[in-house]
């Protein structure tokens, strides 16, 4: 099958579901399955997929504070910010998605064909609309209208529109270079019935790309009638979608040029010209010309404006007249109301502050000259810098530094929602708070990332910019790009060169390549790019040094080997050794660590417990390693506490995680503070751990801290309620609080969203099995194979299942395919010797368990298996041996001393 992209699934899912965890759980011959899903699943809200249909009311102002700021037509902005508005019209941003025209229809739409796999599919015109003629969610032709293009440059796709709501992203695309349809899944078949199929769950727009292709979305999902109303301010990424709600921006704007022009005209006031049009949201299917906002009335639209104000002559040409009614907007303007004439200013909670991040604090200003008083202008927001900063060299080192530490990274988590691979977790607008606020981040695990960070899946850019020493140092995105056109300040290597000397790095002496090659690039040697959608690059962000030594370790690219790849990658590690000498007693590398730690290796605890002490490392990496480390159960506990308490919201998310394997007492001790976090992704992960000792919470943390956590919890499953992985979450919720209706409607409502989502086939399995329902568990899992045939996992549950239903044969063949799929796993080998030893098989049984043993010799269950293996083939003196082992492994537990004394015993008196 096509390896399957499950970028909006809850992280927390498919870290912690069955088919993902390494740690090895309640997994001998005997038991239920494989792993127990439910210990180490996400936990979710309420019940059933019904709860997420329940709406989340949003509460009313009852604080009597300003009305919140509204979206207004990015055309408003132009009028003061004439430059940014040009260097943004026809950027990636504007043209991020528009409607289907001649003008932005890209592709050969004159009754062209592609075929592929013998099934042809037809692009043509009817009039001015597109149409494409393919196969439908049915398995037939149809006709199907373009309402949308998407993208400009490599390539573009067009999404096609349903009945409910949907648009669909097609898996034909345009290729903009060479002028030709391709497929984005060339290599097999995609069917109708398959999550990756253009008319399926994960080429669905409004769940995959909606949120970062357009500004102010409202998905406006209907679980209950699986269907969408969803709306936008702008079609396209706009002025807002970064800077914020601008209707309080246009009122300060407008109270500053009404003074200014009446101070200037000695009491006349003239036209300003501010445009405070404010943008009605757009449905899907409503075609308003992008960011263009209907008038309020035919007819009514002056100078820019969409309205005229309430009453004649009071300045409709500027818009800025004041309404009729005191405290009342005129329609399409913003104004300050007419009573207002005292100034106030204020300044509410910090928002999202926490260690690490600068708060952002809200200006709530009132009164005609409060703009004076206004420090954000209207925004509830600073995106730049308070203090400016320049980049300066120091002679010393001959390197660039900031003229002063950069106190705020409001603007990264401005950019990191879209820029990164993440989950949502709130729908308010996340401009400018920390990301952990809206966002949950992925870390640096298969298989989004390869083993040393580099980017492997399409995971944007932030994962891999946090790696790199110029966040460390104080970069920001703007230094290197223009954040209104997204070019590059300058072009090619010269934007690298305002911070690095070129009579050092532009030498022979640095990179020791011939001039204007692709080995003397900074960004071929150092971003190297990787493609994806067949068509478009994109650098890896983390801008590391070349290590072909790494490429021949751990398999990873490297820069030098993409380069020349007609040599072996030994090639380039002597050329490598011979330019910068040897690494030969050098510490290891993180990436080096990460990959010992993803083999779960007992020879990986250590380095992974002094990488996510180290804090000189990057805090993704740092929690990266404690998040590995949970495969270690109780060895890595002192390392989850102290990340627990970091300062770094990562290693904080990380390290709750890992406490579940506490006792109840200790987890309730240690995760009850984060409840009260600062970080909303922080809060939630606690209560999700702390959900089955609800009823043991002191009273005063079950009613307040733990009841706020869970409901946001539960919010954040609602707002993703047409992902698998929300209903698969609350069913996870369900079940621990005893409600198995639920739980089992939640986990098949999951399976009807995704039948190739595992974690809800594992969890469901599971749930059968634990009610005496084998027949039903078996039938999930050998489902499951259908979309998965080579899931060790899979087999492995199959196996085991099978098993238990004393059905061997069968179970030694899943159990054979499992070990050949999972080779470094010695539960799953330990397993498959036991099978063996059952039907009699016992020089099969022996090789697998001694293998098992190569792999984790500390393993008292492997252990265990031998010595009765050898005991059953009166084989003493290896029996001997294993249960010697054995009492050094469990010396408190009676049995195994029992066995010892008896063996001895025994070949005492057969001496």
């Amino acid at each position: 099958m096509q390896q399957r992209h499950l970028c909006l699934l809850l992280s927390l899912a498919c870290v912690l579901g069955v088919g993902c965890d390494k740690a090895a759980k309640n997994d001998t011959l005997g038991a239920s399955m494989a792993e127990d899903p439910v210990t180490a699943a996400t936990v979710p809200g309420p019940g059933s997929a019904a709860v997420l249909a329940q709406p989340t009311p949003v509460p009313a102002d009852a604080g009597g504070g300003p009305s919140p700021a509204l979206f207004v037509d990015s055309r408003s902005c132009a009028r003061c910010h004439e430059d940014e508005y040009r260097r943004w019209t026809g950027s990636h941003h504007d043209l991020a998605m528009q409607p289907a025209t001649g003008d932005t229809v890209l592709g050969d739409f004159d009754d062209a064909s592609f075929i592929q796999f013998g099934k042809v599919s037809r692009f043509f015109k009817r009039g001015s609309s597109f149409f494409v003629n393919t196969e439908g969610p049915d398995g037939k032709l149809a006709d199907f209208e373009v309402k949308y293009t998407f993208g400009v440059e490599w390539l573009q796709q067009y999404l096609l529109e349903f009945g409910d709501g949907r648009l669909q992203s097609l898996t034909i695309a345009w290729d903009t270079e060479n002028h030709r349809w391709f497929s984005l899944y060339p290599d097999e078949p995609v069917v109708p019935d398959d999550p990756l199929h253009w008319t399926g769950l994960y080429q669905n727009w409004n769940m995959m790309c909606a949120e970062c292709h357009s500004t102010d979305l409202q998905k406006n999902y209907d679980p209950s009638a699986d269907s969408y109303d969803t709306s936008w301010a702008e079609i396209d990424v706009g002025c807002q979608a970064c800077h914020g709600p601008a209707s309080r921006h246009l009122s300060w704007a407008q109270a500053r040029e009404r003074e200014m022009s009446v101070e200037t005209s000695s009491g006349v006031t003239g036209a300003s010209g501010v445009d405070g049009s404010i943008a009605e949201p757009v449905k899907t299917g409503v075609e308003a010309a992008g960011r263009v906002a209907e008038p309020a009335e035919a007819g009514t639209e002056a100078a820019g404006c969409v309205a005229e104000p309430a009453e004649a002559g009071t300045e409709a040409a500027s818009c800025i007249a004041e309404p009729a009614e005191a405290g009342m907007e005129a329609a399409g303007c913003v104004a300050e109301p007419a009573e207002a004439r005292g100034t106030t200013v204020s300044v509410d909670a910090e928002v999202g502050g926490t260690r690490g991040e600068d708060a952002n604090r809200v200006s709530t200003v009132s009164g005609p000259y409060a703009w004076r008083e206004d420090k954000l202008k209207g925004f509830t927001f600073e995106l730049g810098e308070t203090e400016a900063a320049s980049w300066v060299l120091d002679p010393g080192t001959l390197k660039y530094k900031r003229s002063m530490e950069l106190k705020s990274q409001v603007q990264l988590n401005t950019c990191a929602p879209c820029h990164s691979r993440r989950h949502p977790i709130d729908d308010s607008f996340s401009a400018g708070q920390p990301l952990l606020q809206t966002q949950v981040p992925e870390l640096l695990l298969e298989p989004l990332y390869f083993a040393d960070g580099q980017i492997r899946d399409e995971v944007y850019v932030y994962g891999s910019f946090l790696q790199s020493k110029m966040y460390a140092k104080g970069v920001r995105c703007s230094d290197c790009h223009e954040p209104h056109s997204l070019e590059l300040r300058y072009p090619g290597d010269n934007v690298c060169l305002t911070c690095h000397l070129g009579s050092l790095y532009e030498s022979s002496q640095h990179h020791f390549h011939k001039s204007g090659s692709a080995g003397a690039s900074c960004v071929e040697c150092h971003m190297p790019a990787r493609y994806y959608m067949r068509l478009d690059p994109r650098r890896d962000h983390s801008i590391r040094i070349p290590r072909p030594d790494l490429g021949a370790k751990l398999g990873v690219p490297d820069a030098c080997s993409r380069c020349h790849h007609d040599k072996p990658v030994e090639w380039s590690v002597d050329a490598a050794r011979k330019w910068w000498g040897s690494r030969d007693g050098q510490a290891p590398n993180y990436g080096e660590i990460l990959a010992a730690g993803r083999s779960g290796g007992p020879q990986a605890l250590g380095p992974l417990l002094s990488l996510a002490a180290d804090r000189e490392q990057p805090a993704i990496v740092r929690a990266t390693a404690l998040e590995l480390l949970r495969s270690y159960g109780d060895a890595g506990v002192e390392a989850m506490i102290a990340g627990s308490r970091d300062e770094e919201p990562l290693l904080r998310l990380a390290a709750v995680r890992g406490l579940e394997v506490l006792p109840p007492q200790k987890k309730i001790e240690l995760l009850s503070p984060l409840l009260g976090d600062p970080l909303r992704a922080v809060r939630i992960e606690a209560a999700r751990v702390l959900a089955p000792l609800a009823s043991m919470l002191p009273a005063a943390v079950q009613h307040a801290a733990f009841d706020t956590a869970i409901a946001e919890f539960e919010a954040a499953q609602r707002l993703m309620a047409d992902t698998p992985a929300a209903h698969f979450n609350m069913a996870v919720l369900s079940e621990i609080r005893g409600d198995g209706a639920a739980a089992k409607a939640a986990y098949r409502w999951a399976l009807k969203l995704d039948p190739s989502f595992l974690p809800a086939r594992f969890n469901l399995a599971n749930f059968y099995n634990r009610s005496g329902r084998n027949l039903e568990a078996e039938r999930v899992l050998r489902e499951g194979l259908r979309w998965a045939p080579d899931e060790g996992e899979l087999r492995y549950s199959l196996g085991l299942l099978l098993a238990e239903e004393g059905k061997l044969e069968e179970a030694a063949r899943n159990l054979a395919e499992a070990a050949r799929l999972l080779p470094q796993r010695p539960r799953v080998l330990l397993n498959f010797g036991l099978t063996l030893q059952h039907l009699g098989r016992s020089g099969q049984a022996e090789t697998q368990l001694l293998a098992a043993h190569a792999l984790d010799d500390s393993d008292p269950g492997i252990v265990n298996a031998l010595a009765v293996l050898y005991l059953q083939r009166a084989d003493l003196t290896h029996a001997l041996y294993y249960t010697r082992k054995l009492v050094a492994l469990v010396p408190e537990d009676p049995g195994p001393r029992g066995l010892l004394a008896r063996l001895e015993a025994q070949l005492a008196a057969a001496r």
